[in-house]
């Protein structure tokens, strides 16, 4: 004899899922790195710092903020000129989204050489900051 028991299932409340991220393109991370280096060019270190995390800010270019003050004007021409990304620089910029995961990302940028740089993001206040790499 085979006993059927009621189905004491109850409807479960769930919240509703988070919506997956929304894709982000390589272009909106290559423009965080034009402006970057755009305000490193000038130089506004003021502005530069507003594409990256403080973190990063301190550990890297805070130390070339206090080097850049040290220089005769003609050496910050040449060290802001290594900074400058004209529109030609611009357009040989292969970049691409490497990793992404909702609130960081990693960008590659291959050189026409094959060399990599690898930048790291996150996302801070809805914005995207540099917050690793230049190595």
């Amino acid at each position: 004899m085979t006993r059927h028991l009621p189905n004491h299932r109850q409807p479960v409340e769930t919240e509703p899922a988070d919506p997956p991220p929304a894709a982000i393109t390589g272009d909106e991370l290559q423009d965080v790195l034009v402006n970057f280096f755009g305000a490193l060019a000038e130089p506004d270190f003021s502005r530069a710092r507003t594409y990256c995390t403080d973190e990063f800010y301190e550990e890297t270019i805070g130390g070339l903020e206090e080097y850049f003050s040290m220089l005769s004007e003609e050496e910050k021409a040449e060290m802001s000129a290594d900074f400058e990304i004209d529109e030609e620089k611009q357009e040989d910029l292969n970049g691409a989204v490497s990793v992404y995961s909702g609130d960081s990302a990693t960008f590659t940028i291959t050189e026409e050489d094959g060399m990599e740089t690898v930048f790291e993001f996150v996302k801070v206040d809805g914005d995207w900051k540099i917050s690793g790499g230049m190595e």
